[in-house]
């Protein structure tokens, strides 16, 4: 039993010639190194992996694969991936979801090579990003009602599919970062983003390879014009702060004991008004006349208004 897992046993194609050049008791010697290897290995993983989480297990179902299952068999486990995403949507979205859910089981529109694809000079599919997969599903879009046919749908798979792996892209962006902005400190938040969002896309797609369009030549032309105009409102900005700067304080202190008495001037006045139209309104509702009631009224209004004012 041992020499037949040991005559199966994979090893990779180089380490495979170096052997056949060896003795056969030092192969053997190094396969049950290389057994027991992948037994440790394994045994880690089984340890450490999250292999029994019940969110990871239920976020399958978002494989393009599972659509070819039953629909009985898969609308119990979105439902339980709703719930465990509660916070990402409301309790009385969970029956739309599951409609949508089974719309896309069966729908035609959904085509093949957004899920899988064959690589230059190669026979094998590859399954492709589950990212690029449902980007393109969520965009279709529903010709009865003109709105997005998986809308509800769509919560879920966003928040699945946001999920951290780990804690290295976000590491990895603030090295991005830092290496960006060591040498220009006063960089502004807009230009760091849209570096990092360059940055991002060519990092994507061979340089060479990105289609340079029309679009994108009039956003550089025009590059430099809104530059020299946000200098310009700048310069503006920091000279209408110098004028304010230069006024005396014995004018700016008269201007605003001006201010603090017309506000004050104002305030009593709308109080006078509405302590007089609070009186005429009593006297009113005593006689039952319902002229003098709008008149109070028409007092009292004029008088919140000026204090809103």
């Amino acid at each position: 039993m041992e020499k037949e897992n040991l005559k199966y046993l994979d090893v990779g194609h180089e380490a495979k010639k170096i052997l056949s050049s060896i003795e056969a008791a030092a192969k053997r010697c190094f396969k049950l190194d290389a057994q027991n290897f992948y037994f440790s290995v394994t045994s880690y993983f089984l340890k450490k992996l999250p292999l029994k989480n019940q969110l990871l297990k239920s976020i399958q179902v978002l494989h393009p694969v599972a659509r070819k299952e039953p629909v009985n068999k898969t609308i119990g486990v979105v439902k339980r991936l709703t719930k465990m995403l509660s916070r990402c949507v409301q309790q009385e979205e969970m029956d739309k979801i599951l409609d949508e859910r089974r719309i896309y089981v069966s729908d035609e529109e959904i085509k093949e090579e957004w899920s899988v694809g064959k690589q230059p000079d190669e026979d094998v599919l590859q399954w492709k990003n589950i990212d690029a997969y449902w980007g393109n599903v969520l965009c279709l879009n529903d010709i009865n009602i003109g709105k997005k046919k998986y809308y509800h749908l769509s919560k879920i798979v966003k928040a699945a599919l946001c999920l951290s792996h780990g804690q290295a892209p976000v590491e990895r962006g603030f090295s991005i970062n830092k290496r960006m902005t060591s040498d220009r400190a006063r960089m502004a938040q807009t230009t760091i983003v849209g570096l990092r969002l360059i940055k991002d896309s060519v990092k994507k797609e061979n340089v060479s390879e990105t289609v340079i369009t029309k679009e994108m030549i009039h956003f550089y032309r025009e590059s430099l014009s809104k530059y020299k105009a946000e200098l310009l409102e700048n310069e503006l900005k920091e000279k209408k702060l110098d004028n304010v700067k230069k006024v005396p304080e014995c004018v700016r202190k008269t201007t605003q004991d001006e201010l603090l008495y017309s506000l004050k001037y104002n305030v009593d006045s709308a109080h006078k008004l509405i302590d007089e139209g609070n009186k005429h309104l009593e006297a009113a509702l005593k006689r039952k006349s319902f002229a003098d009631v709008i008149a109070a009224q028409a007092l009292i209004t004029a008088g919140n208004k000026k204090l809103k004012t």
